[in-house]
């Protein structure tokens, strides 16, 4: 990763904003985190974390602060991630549940961690992101793409050329969402095509490892590159610095 801090981290989801774009990210962050939790198994929920004691900077001028802001942002935002209670290994919101469910080093008999059926069917409905594939409410989503696009950006210029992804359209993605907003009324069956068009972009768009052809997001594939044994075929792609 680049020596010099370019974005602050946000100390719940990980994600990185500009210096003015964070605060306005913090003011939804919180309420999404906290409904996230709601919708899983009470044994997996987690409570909002609290905030990085170091101040948070305003400007990028004073990489001491910003440097040590993001070291304790970004390891709060590690542990705000749902825990698997059998490997401990974490996972976003999303995803836990699935894994928990097929965890490999879970005891035999153990009972099985599920969501309620009628929890699932009233969480409402949110639009997906095409370029990270997270979920955002209605007023949020334009908001967060536009920043989330110079973040992928920016993490595709730490990747080899290579395994770098190709950029998604972001009009068109504003675009889709602006006609679905444009008679002031959003149903569920637009949310539900927005996110079906939505998650296909960006599972489409995931990088690929050269050794194992397994796909990643970019902040993922850096590690994953470092530690393929696939094959004995392996390729040892460089990161860029």
């Amino acid at each position: 990763m680049s020596t010099r801090a370019s974005a602050l981290y946000c100390y719940i989801c990980g994600l990185q904003y500009g210096t003015a774009g964070l605060p306005k990210h913090h003011k939804a962050c919180p309420d999404k985190y906290t409904n996230e939790q709601k919708f899983l198994p009470k044994a997996l929920q987690l409570k909002l974390p609290a905030e990085p004691l170091t101040e948070r900077p305003t400007s990028l001028t004073n990489q001491t602060l910003c440097k040590k802001y993001n070291a304790e942002a970004y390891e709060i935002s590690r542990t705000a991630m749902n825990q698997c209670p059998y490997c401990e290994r974490r996972f976003a919101s999303d995803r836990v549940v699935k894994h928990v469910q097929s965890c490999s080093k879970k005891p035999a008999g153990a009972e099985d961690i599920t969501v309620d059926k009628k929890t699932v069917t009233a969480k409402p409905q949110l639009f997906v992101c095409g370029i990270c594939g997270r979920e955002y409410g209605t007023a949020s989503i334009e908001i967060h793409m536009k920043s989330c696009i110079k973040q992928f950006e920016n993490d595709q210029k730490l990747l080899p050329a290579n395994v770098r992804r190709e950029t998604p359209n972001l009009q068109a993605l504003l675009d889709q969402i602006a006609e679905i907003k444009e008679d002031g009324k959003v149903t569920q069956a637009e949310i539900q095509k927005q996110r079906e068009h939505a998650s296909t972009i960006w599972t489409e768009s995931l990088a690929k490892c050269p050794n194992c052809s397994r796909t990643f997001e970019s902040e993922t594939l850096e590690k994953h590159l470092k530690g393929c044994n696939s094959s004995s075929t392996y390729t040892n792609v460089s990161i860029k610095k």
